[in-house]
């Protein structure tokens, strides 16, 4: 199986009770094409999710998916990086999301690298790395931390020198 990321961007924003009404519905669809939902993040303001799929491949993802009202979509099949520390609960209290994107391919293992320079700030901060995952192309990434806010894991990703498009404050829901 692949694993695969899904990124939506809602055209008005979304409960997390209509979030999970939705899987719910597409749960025969997911079946057809053999599509597993592992777990989604909604955005604070419900305007972008961020679903983890097991799939044949992307493209199954995507078909499997395409009656969402999503106004915009990117789907890209992904390695998994989880912290040394990872545990279920530390996925579970995930609350946000980095987002980064590379001109050149970039491995999880140079962003980790980046962070453990940075480990003293990160601590500072209460900002807790959980889990990493990279496309195949290497050019994009979606890291998950625990963080006492938004705030503080977007000071902690400047004053790191990290590269990110987007910090969004989530809220984790599953099947």
């Amino acid at each position: 199986m692949t694993e695969v990321f899904v990124e939506r961007r809602w055209p008005a924003p979304m409960s997390q009770q209509t979030m999970q009404m939705m899987m719910a519905m597409g749960a025969g669809c997911l079946a057809l094409h053999r599509v597993a939902w592992c777990g989604s993040w909604l955005s604070s303001d419900g305007t972008e999710s961020y679903c983890h799929f097991q799939g044949a491949d992307a493209e199954s993802v995507r078909i499997a998916g395409r009656d969402a009202p999503a106004a915009e979509e990117r789907v890209w099949a992904c390695r998994i990086h989880d912290a040394p520390s990872f545990s279920a609960d530390e996925l579970r209290g995930s609350n946000v999301i980095v987002m980064r994107s590379f001109d050149e391919p970039t491995e999880a293992a140079a962003m980790r690298a980046l962070e453990a320079a940075a480990a003293g700030l990160f601590e500072a901060h209460q900002v807790r790395f959980v889990r990493t995952h990279v496309s195949s192309n290497g050019r994009r990434m979606a890291c998950l931390y625990r963080a006492p806010d938004e705030a503080a894991a977007a000071r902690v990703q400047r004053e790191a020198g990290l590269p990110f498009d987007l910090v969004r404050g989530v809220r984790q829901f599953g099947p």
